[in-house]
């Protein structure tokens, strides 16, 4: 299993490249089903295309892709947290997990949002995505002391 997975990764790495100063794969990248307990680090890559790390026994989302283009799958696996996920993603596929709270979830770039969740609704997660628009819109215009000083009253917005 550690050979198939090291093959996968080296085919990722090799389709790294860079574009306007970012690293990006333009492809989809499907890390499944591989017992994996954490992601390899992308966190500093742009996927165009799906990123799925589901069938594994992740219990973190630490070293995901901060944007992914398609769809972020990560269903049947440990995880209850969105902490470290993906900041943008096109879609959002997460069912068979222990989620406690959308609270760090990516938001959906796409009108038409593609959300699947057993924890969750999509009218749940649309909502979110609006609301989590506004606060990043808010902050991203305050400088570090403001946004520490106002941090629990922009989380009630």
């Amino acid at each position: 299993m550690r050979k198939i997975y090291n093959t996968y990764l080296e085919t990722y790495i090799n389709k790294i490249e860079i574009i306007n100063g970012q690293k990006t794969i333009n492809d989809n990248v499907y890390i499944v089903g591989m017992d994996l307990t954490k992601l390899p680090d992308f966190s500093d890559i742009t996927i165009n295309g799906d990123f799925s790390c589901s069938c594994n026994n992740l219990t973190s989302l630490t070293g995901s892709p901060k944007i992914i283009t398609n769809t972020f799958i990560c269903s049947n696996n440990e995880l209850t947290s969105f902490d470290n996920a993906p900041r943008y993603v096109g879609g959002l596929w997460c069912t068979r997990n222990k989620f406690i709270s959308l609270r760090g979830a990516p938001i959906s770039t796409k009108q038409n949002i593609i959300f699947y969740s057993d924890q969750f609704t999509a009218l749940q997660y649309e909502n979110y995505c609006i609301e989590e628009t506004q606060r990043r819109l808010l902050t991203a215009s305050m400088d570090t002391e403001s946004v520490e000083l106002f941090g629990e009253m922009i989380d009630f917005i």
